[in-house]
């Protein structure tokens, strides 16, 4: 039974996290950016000016 419930909440997890995503995009396709840029906006937004190497910690990703 365990498994069962594992399975299902994994599931409500996964079509929980799809919805947000597609929410998501549907609030920035007005302003023509992506998700990823949105990303970096509400970083930027919520910490202020900072150098490309620090926002890219706070997104967890390489710097380029």
């Amino acid at each position: 039974m365990e498994d069962a419930a594992a399975d299902n909440l994994s599931e409500l997890f996964w079509a929980v996290a799809r919805r947000l995503r597609h929410l998501n995009s549907e609030a920035l396709e007005p302003l023509r950016i992506s998700p990823s840029h949105g990303r970096a906006l509400a970083v930027l937004l919520r910490h202020g000016t900072m150098r490309p190497g620090v926002l890219a910690e706070h997104l967890r990703i390489a710097p380029r």
